[in-house]
């Protein structure tokens, strides 16, 4: 292999290693659109870096909140305060109220394994609403798109 390829291998991967790192820097603090009204059939927050600063401040979260309004639609909002993540909300139309046993949130690191560390910290939620057996939706949710095309930016362009 060249060594020119290796050295880009090298800077992405240092940048990616930049960015994991310091993503709780950059935290945003403005509270996020209303939430649908009501309490959320889930919710669920997680930390991908918690366990690795020493400063709560940097500490980064991601949360997944679902409702149901009165005409069944299911509204799936995710959150963070990490500054490579903006509000995401999608509406599934349905037609039968669901409960939490209707819910699957699986939290993935960036490198789609189960199990974070500090090199591969968790990433992704993929959500999954189901009923009798049927996939009703299933969504990732990528909560460090923002850091991906950061660093995405830095490559050198041929």
């Amino acid at each position: 292999m060249p060594v020119k390829m290796i050295n880009l291998r090298l800077l992405a991967c240092a940048a990616l290693a930049l960015v994991l790192a310091l993503s709780g820097c950059g935290e945003r603090d403005e509270p996020g659109d209303s939430a649908p009204a009501g309490e959320p059939l889930y919710a669920e927050t997680v930390s991908p870096n918690q366990n690795y600063v020493e400063d709560e401040k940097d500490v980064v979260r991601y949360t997944v909140q679902i409702y149901q309004d009165a005409d069944g639609t299911i509204s799936v909002r995710a959150d963070s305060n990490s500054a490579f993540f903006e509000q995401l909300s999608y509406d599934v139309p349905y037609h039968r109220t669901i409960t939490e046993e209707n819910i699957r949130v699986e939290w993935l690191t960036l490198a789609g394994g189960t199990e974070p560390t500090e090199s591969d910290q968790i990433a992704l939620a993929r959500v999954t609403i189901s009923d009798g057996g049927e996939v009703i939706s299933r969504r990732n949710i990528n909560f460090f798109s923002k850091g991906i095309q950061t660093i995405i930016d830095t490559l050198p362009q041929k």
